[in-house]
């Protein structure tokens, strides 16, 4: 019995603590596209008194793969992920329901803050959060590789756990 707790309560505790996840989905000109993906996208969310908080939400800017090696370090390198090696998203107000909502927030990334809208879904103890930025507002410019160029607008998508406040109470 007390292996059998001790595993439930691991199981819950990994989940409580677990990486989220960021997307961001790049279109190329004159066509195509990547998705440009991290797994260590740091923070989480929880309802408290029946509403929605969040933590800051954090991801490694080095952390990016794209599926082919060197745009992977063109992509950091584009993030500066040296001299900025983490992007994040703070002063988070949440509003909505158990289902779907709204949001805003501050997001930084290399040393450019911008204040951002987004959208939200819950679904299996995850907020999928979605909203575009424009690369030139955080002084990314000109981005071109052998004739093939990076659109301005990108879609970011980034899955927050959901945390139950018993096991982690950061808010």
């Amino acid at each position: 019995m007390r292996i059998l707790l001790g595993l439930l309560f691991c199981f819950h505790y990994q989940h409580a603590f677990a990486l989220g996840k960021i997307e961001i989905q790049v279109d190329l000109a004159p066509t195509g596209s990547f998705v440009a993906t991290s797994r260590s996208l740091r923070g989480h969310a929880a309802f408290i008194k029946a509403k929605l908080k969040s933590t800051k939400i954090e991801v490694d800017t080095s952390s990016f793969e794209t599926g082919i090696a060197l745009r992977n370090e063109h992509f950091r390198h584009r993030l500066q992920y040296e001299k900025y090696p983490v992007a994040s998203l703070d002063e988070i107000k949440l509003h909505g329901d158990f289902k779907t909502g709204n949001g805003s927030g501050l997001l930084f990334v290399r040393g450019h803050t911008e204040k951002i809208q987004f959208s939200y879904q819950i679904e299996d103890q995850i907020i999928r959060a979605s909203f575009l930025v424009s690369a030139k507002k955080f002084g990314i410019k000109n981005v071109a590789y052998m004739g093939v160029g990076v659109r301005d607008k990108m879609k970011v998508v980034a899955y927050i756990p959901l945390v139950n406040l018993k096991l982690k109470n950061q808010f």
